[in-house]
C-alpha cells in the first residue's frame, strides 16, 4: 500500500498505533467544529442523540457533560474508534445510556423518531449513498428534531477527490449539493455558514 492508499485509509477507517495519532491530532483541529455543533443543540438539550462517525466520542462526551444527553448512540468504521470512545465515555455510563457500535452510514439499525438529534462531523464525504441517508436520518429524528451536519471542505479541484465514496463530496460543488440534498430529503435548514478555514457547519431540522 502506498503511503498516499495509508492516508486515505487512515482517515477513512484509523487503526493500530498511527492511527492512534491521527486521531489525536483530528480530535484537536476539530475541537472548534465540536463545539459549533454542541452549541447548536444547546437550547434544545435533546435527551437522545445518534452520531454517525464519533471518532474518539469527544463530541458525545460534551454533549453528555454540558447538555445532559441521556441516551448517546453512534456507528463508526474502526475498531479503534470504537474503543477510544468506550474508554472515554465509560465514566458517563450512570447518567447516560451508552450504544457506540462499529458500523457506517449503513448500519443505521434504530427505530423510526428514535432521537430528538442527530450529528455528522466529517463524516458526510464518505458516505456512498447521501440522498438515500439523509431520507434515513430524517426517519430516525422526533418531531422538531435537529440535524448538525458538519463537512471537511475540501481543496484541489474534484478531480483530487476521486478517492472519495461520496458523490456530492466529489462533485465540486459540495455545499450547495448537500444543502440541496437536505431540502429534497424533507430539512429545514436553519443555518449553513463556515466554521474556521476548514470545515462548514449546517444546523437543519425537520
Amino acid at each position: 500500500m502506498s503511503a498516499e492508499e495509508e492516508s486515505m485509509h487512515q482517515a477513512m477507517r484509523p487503526h493500530g498505533m498511527a492511527g492512534r495519532m491521527f486521531a489525536a491530532i483530528m480530535e484537536r483541529m476539530n475541537n472548534r467544529t465540536y463545539r459549533w455543533a454542541c452549541d447548536r443543540l444547546r437550547e434544545e438539550a435533546p435527551g437522545s442523540v445518534l452520531e454517525i462517525g464519533f471518532g474518539t466520542g469527544r463530541l458525545g462526551q460534551l454533549l453528555v457533560r454540558e447538555l445532559g444527553c441521556q441516551r448517546f448512540c453512534g456507528v463508526d468504521p474502526s475498531e479503534l474508534m470504537v474503543e477510544m470512545a468506550e474508554q472515554r465515555l465509560v465514566e458517563f455510563a450512570d447518567v447516560c445510556s451508552l450504544d457506540v457500535r462499529k458500523g457506517d452510514d449503513s448500519d443505521l439499525v434504530w427505530l423510526p423518531r428514535s432521537f430528538d438529534a442527530v450529528l455528522a462531523v466529517h463524516s458526510f464525504q464518505f458516505w456512498p449513498h447521501p440522498e438515500e441517508r439523509l431520507r434515513q436520518i430524517k426517519e430516525l429524528l422526533r418531531e422538531a428534531g435537529s440535524f448538525v451536519l458538519i463537512l471537511r471542505l475540501h481543496g484541489g479541484g474534484a478531480g483530487a477527490l476521486d478517492w472519495l465514496p461520496n458523490p456530492i463530496a466529489k462533485s465540486g460543488n459540495e455545499i450547495q449539493g448537500t444543502l440541496s440534498a437536505l431540502e429534497g430529503a424533507g430539512f429545514r435548514v436553519i443555518e449553513a455558514c463556515r466554521i474556521g478555514s476548514g470545515s462548514f457547519g449546517i444546523h437543519a431540522k425537520i
